[in-house]
Formats: C-alpha cells, sequence, structure tokens
C-alpha cells in the first residue's frame, strides 16, 4: 500500500516537474528574445545627440521628464514647427495697426496701452483689466485681414522670426506677449540685497559673483531664478507651442549667465552652448520618427535606471544591461552642468548581428544543460518529498497494528502541522480516547467488584455471627435485607446508567407543568434540609412554560442533586434552587454553600464511580453513580449540565434544559 502510493505520488512530482522545466525553458527563451528587442542602431548614438539639447530643455520645464509627453502630443498634431524669438522684448507704438486696433478696442489711447504694457504686463492682462475678453480682442484685430503684422521689437541676442506663421498665430502671440521680468528685481528679491548694491554689480566687471559670494548664495541660484521667471512667462502664452519654448530655454540660461557672470568666472563648462539653439526642423523630424518609427526613445537617471520610455514598455527604476547603457547620451542640467542622465533612441526589429545570435545559441544549449541539472536535483528533492509525505502514512498503519494488538499507548509522532500532521494528530486523540475507555472499563469492573464485595462480605460475616450464635436471627436478617437492598440499589443505578448511555432506556415524555414540579421537588426535599439543619430556598424569576419530559427521570435528576448537595453542605449552611427562562430554553441552578469541588476533581465530577474524595465510605460519600445519572438523563432530553466550584465555598450546577416551542 505504502508503495503504491509512493508511486503515485513519483509519478505526480514527474509530471509537475516536466511542465515545470517546460513553462521555465519556454520563459527564459522569451525573457532572453526581449534582451534582443532593445537594439542600438549605428546611427542610435549621433541621433541621441541631435536631440539631447531639447531633453535637457524638458527637464528644465518641469524640473522632470514629463513635458516629453506634451511635446509628442503636440508634435503629433503639427505638420511644422515654427519658432519664434522669445528673448525679451518691448513693443513700441511703431507696431502700427496692432496697437492702434487694439487700443480701440480696449477703450483706451495707445499711449496708455503702451504704458501698462511697459509697466510687466502683456495686451491681454491689460484688456482683462479693462473687462474685455482677449479672444474677442484677437477675432477683432483678426477681421483687419491685415496681410503682414509690422512689429518693432527691440531684443536681446535675436531678431523676431514670424514667417511663414499664420495670420490668428501672429495676433495671438501679439496680444499674449508678456515682456521680460526685470531681472535685477529678480536678484534683489533673491539675495535681499539694497538696491545700491545690485546697481554697483551691474557696473562691476565681475558682473553679480562678488555680490552673490558676499551673501553666500551659489551664483547659478542667481541664473535659476531669471531662468524660471523667464519660463512662466512662456508658460503663460498659450499661443507659443512646447517645441519654441524648450528651443528657446538653453539660450535664456546661457543670456542669464552671461548677465550673471560676464567674465566667466563661475560659469559650468557648457562648450555645447553653441550647438544648443537648433533648427526646429530637425526637432520636428526627429520627434515624428520617434511617433511613427520604430525607434523609441529612453532616458535613464544617473544611476542607469530607466526613468523615461517612450513605448512604455520598460518600468521606472527597471536596469539596463550595462552594454546598452554604454551607447547612452549623457545629459547635464541646461544651468548647473551637472549630470542629470542619460539618453538613448533605440529599435526593437529583432535585428541580430552573428554575435547576437551566437549568444543566443550558446544560451539556448546553457538553458538544456541546466534544465537537465535542475531536473535532477528537483527529482531527488522530489523523492526525499515523497518519502516525508509517505512516511506519516507508514507510521500509522504501524500504530494502527500496534493498537490491535493491545499496546493502547501507541502514539504517532507529528512532525508537520498540515494535513498529515492533522491527520496523525486526530488518531493520537482516538488513540488517547481508547485507553481512557479501556481504563474506564478496567476501573469499572474493579469498581463493581469493590461495591459487591462490601455488602457481600457483610452477609457473610451476618451468616458466621448467626451460626456461631452471636445474634439473634432477627437482627442478622435485617442487616442482611439492608446489604440486599444496597446490591439491588446499585445495580438498578448501572442498568439505568448504561441504557442511557447505549441509549436504549426508553423515555415517557409528556407535557408536564415545570414549575409546579419545582415547588413539588422543594416541599419534598424541605423537611431532610430542616433535620440537617439547613435552609431550603427556591426562586422563580418568572412563569415558566410546560416541557416535553419523562416526570419519573427528570425528579430522579433533581433528587439526585439535591442528595448530594444536602450530603456536602454543613449544618447553618444554604442550598438554593432558582430558575429563569429565555427565548429558547429553562435554566435551572441549584447553588450550595457546601465544602466545594476542588479544581483537580472537577472535569472528572460526572465520570461513573468517580468520588472526589476516594477516603469516605459508601454512607458518607455515595458510590459515584448519582452525578454520572444525572448527566446522563438532562444529556437525554436535549439539555446539558455544568457545574462550577470553589473549594471551601461551595458548589452550583446549571441545567439548562430546551423548550417546546409548540408547548410554550
Amino acid at each position: 500500500m505504502g508503495k503504491s502510493l509512493r508511486w503515485k505520488l513519483g509519478a505526480a512530482f514527474g509530471l509537475v516537474i516536466s511542465a515545470t522545466l517546460l513553462l521555465s525553458g519556454l520563459s527564459a527563451y522569451l525573457l532572453t528574445t526581449q534582451r534582443f528587442d532593445i537594439f542600438v542602431g549605428d546611427q542610435s548614438q549621433l541621433r541621441t545627440e541631435q536631440l539631447a539639447p531639447w531633453l535637457e530643455a524638458s527637464h528644465a520645464y518641469n524640473a522632470d521628464w514629463s513635458a516629453l509627453s506634451t511635446l509628442l502630443q503636440q508634435s503629433e498634431n503639427l505638420s511644422q514647427t515654427h519658432t519664434l524669438s522669445l528673448a525679451p522684448a518691448i513693443f513700441s507704438l511703431d507696431s502700427g495697426q496692432l496697437w492702434q486696433q487694439s487700443a480701440e478696442v480696449i477703450g483706451i489711447s495707445p499711449e496708455h496701452l503702451q504704458g501698462e504694457v511697459g509697466s510687466g504686463g502683456s495686451i491681454e492682462s491689460v484688456a482683462l483689466a479693462h473687462n474685455v475678453d482677449p479672444e474677442a480682442l484677437i477675432v477683432s484685430l483678426e477681421q483687419t485681414q491685415m496681410p503682414t503684422i509690422p512689429m518693432t521689437m527691440a531684443v536681446v541676442g535675436a531678431t523676431p522670426s514670424g514667417a511663414g506663421i499664420d495670420l490668428q498665430s501672429q495676433i495671438r502671440y501679439f496680444v499674449e506677449y508678456q515682456t521680460s521680468p526685470n531681472w535685477l528685481s529678480l536678484i534683489q528679491k533673491q539675495l535681499n540685497a539694497s538696491p545700491t548694491e545690485v546697481q554697483q554689480s551691474l557696473q562691476h566687471p565681475q558682473g553679480f559673483v562678488a555680490l552673490a559670494q558676499r551673501y553666500q548664495i551659489e551664483p547659478w541660484l542667481l541664473v535659476q531664478t531669471i531662468v524660471m521667471a523667464e519660463l512662466e512667462r512662456l508658460k503663460s502664452m498659450s499661443s507659443i507651442p512646447i517645441s519654441s519654448i524648450l528651443n528657446e530655454l538653453p539660450l535664456i540660461a546661457q543670456s542669464a549667465w552671461n548677465f550673471i557672470d560676464p567674465q566667466g568666472l563661475a560659469q559650468p563648462n557648457t562648450a555645447r552652448i553653441g550647438l544648443l539653439h537648433h533648427d526646429s526642423m530637425l526637432l520636428q523630424w526627429e520627434l515624428q520618427a520617434l511617433l511613427h518609427g520604430d525607434e523609441r526613445l529612453i532616458i535613464l537617471d544617473p544611476t542607469g535606471n530607466v526613468s523615461y520610455d517612450s513605448a512604455r514598455q520598460l518600468n521606472n527604476d527597471q536596469q539596463l544591461a550595462e552594454d546598452i547603457r554604454q551607447h547612452a547620451v549623457p545629459l547635464y542640467d541646461l544651468i548647473t552642468n551637472q549630470p542629470i542622465g542619460s539618453a538613448l533612441i533605440v529599435t526593437g526589429t529583432h535585428a541580430y548581428t552573428e554575435h547576437q545570435g551566437a549568444f543566443l545559441r550558446s544560451t539556448g544549449q546553457a538553458l538544456v544543460m541546466s534544465g537537465g541539472i535542475v531536473g535532477m536535483i528537483v527529482l531527488a528533492l522530489g523523492f526525499v518529498l515523497v518519502r516525508t509525505i509517505t512516511a506519516p502514512v507508514l507510521a500509522l498503519t504501524h500504530a494502527t497494528k500496534q493498537i490491535i494488538a493491545g499496546n493502547w499507548q501507541t502514539q504517532v509522532p507529528i512532525r508537520s502541522h498540515d494535513e498529515l500532521g492533522q491527520m496523525s494528530k486526530a488518531f493520537n486523540h482516538m488513540a488517547n480516547s481508547l485507553a481512557q475507555q479501556r481504563m474506564l472499563q478496567t476501573r469499572l469492573i474493579h469498581d463493581l467488584t469493590h461495591e459487591l464485595h462490601t455488602p457481600l462480605s457483610v452477609i457473610q460475616l451476618e451468616m458466621e455471627g448467626l451460626a456461631d450464635q452471636l445474634q439473634s436471627a432477627d437482627e442478622a436478617a435485617r442487616h442482611v435485607e439492608h446489604e440486599i437492598k444496597l446490591i439491588v440499589s446499585l445495580l438498578d443505578d448501572l442498568t439505568l446508567l448504561l441504557k442511557t448511555e447505549s441509549h436504549s432506556l426508553e423515555f415517557n415524555q409528556e407535557s408536564l407543568d415545570f414549575e409546579q414540579l419545582l415547588h413539588e421537588t422543594h416541599q419534598r426535599w424541605q423537611q431532610p434540609a430542616l433535620n440537617a439543619g439547613i435552609q431550603l430556598k427556591l426562586s422563580i424569576e418568572q412563569p415558566l412554560p410546560k416541557l416535553a419530559v419523562d416526570r419519573t427521570r427528570i425528579v430522579q435528576a433533581l433528587g439526585n442533586l439535591l442528595k448530594n448537595a444536602l450530603r456536602h453542605t454543613p449544618a447553618n449552611g444554604q442550598i438554593h434552587i432558582s430558575c429563569s427562562r429565555d427565548h429558547a430554553s429553562i435554566k435551572l441552578s441549584i447553588h450550595d454553600t457546601g465544602e466545594g469541588i476542588s479544581a483537580h476533581d472537577l472535569p472528572h465530577i460526572f465520570e461513573r464511580f468517580y468520588r472526589a474524595d476516594a477516603s469516605r465510605n459508601r454512607d458518607t460519600g455515595g458510590r459515584g453513580l448519582g452525578l454520572a445519572i444525572v448527566k446522563q438523563i438532562i444529556e437525554a432530553h436535549g439539555g446539558t449540565i455544568e457545574v462550577s466550584s470553589t473549594l471551601g465555598q461551595g458548589s452550583n450546577f446549571q441545567i439548562s434544559l430546551p423548550i417546546n416551542p409548540s408547548l410554550d
């Protein structure tokens, strides 16, 4: 039987191992080929270098890579990217009809409009201040259908470029354009310096570097303040696409550095600055390739983990292989020139080189060999596991045979807490129960022999005394009759107990007024209690329903409990019978102030022939059957009986009998 089970388990393990090896090999192959999905082409590094300035500007745009998604989305909707000059500019009255028309729509003079715009606002902000909808202003200006927009702008570092932009875009740019913030005010606020110190630094050969050092602030923080202010100005203008802003940010950063540090004492090494202002058509071509081609853009953080994947196939913080990372182009912060990560443009076309194909084949061979080795190891472990599973079953079979042979103390070792361990635990519990029953059976025979031996010995002595004429025949007959009655009572109790345990005792259940029964029982035992100097009380908390019980057996159970209470309660003590009910049962309590039961004896109090005090004789301690009979009678009526006791203070027996709703 054991070998059969082992073979079955072994076959099951073999199937599982085979399926595991097959699936693991397939998964390894797929993961290996996925490794080659990221292919770095010959032109990848060059094209990544061309895109790097916009990537660095994109990082400066939001201090992370979130602007890239917006850039790609805008590029999808544009057939051509146009770049306006975004360097600081101031519009003058020479802008022509646009200024005149704007002033008329807003309802102010051109001079007034110029003054408000020159104080740090835009035509849009002036319109809002005068409760004019900027969109209505744009529509009104567009209706002039001007073929060109004559604008004169004083530009720092660049000239305006509006050629090729449609009329509405020019007008919107004209209305939304905001003048640059006052850089001197920004520096003064950042350093918390006086206006005199800022004006003196403006004429100093080292610019604002010395002033920043005086206030223990790094010069790049001043540059960052200026760049962020300019960036917020550009973001507020919806007419400027993000691609134009990214194209202009490097130039703004360089202009801010030149303003703060004209001698380049604190500027980072930015030899690539001259390449930053790229052709926007090149940017558009790069973006369209990422959108519609097989290419994907991957950006890594300084530690080499993935920060951005345009194909959304790699998770953040995923580490790329070293041979791929070495092709990545480093990216730097526009202001501090500190590394912010690296980028590479890759494809996923499964284009293997000969070297890569050879590597893949060698990897497949290694997988086959390692799979075989792992399979052998797993089979060995499976054999050990099979023995571990079948060992408790074999031990259980052996223990069963030992119990059949009469070794009742046999136990199965429990080595786990799983189903096999639970089975072994259940077997040990069964073996203990059988041993307990065997012990009770032996004790029953011993106790029964003892109980019968005593009255028979008395009868024998009476007969010998009668034969020796030591006592009269009437006296001997009276003593013999008393002992015979004890034997008959003992046999009657044993018969009742055995019948109730085997469920062969017939109960004559009838509808009974339980409250009346309690009163009758109280009256019947009142005189024995008075004779013993004990106060017997009865209290019924509420009207009780009728019960379907065997009157004779219930009276016998109550009598046994009261007899037991009288026997163990000293004079001047009390016995209190109380009864109540709930929705499902009647609760009866018999509480005495007697000697109590020890915690050691309490669990065995309802066992046959058990006496809490083995030294008591039959007259003072009983035969040990009364409480066992009570328990069987109560349980035969579907009820329960429990006992609580404190040594030296008394005991409390609680009985619960179910209520039949049809009799209530």
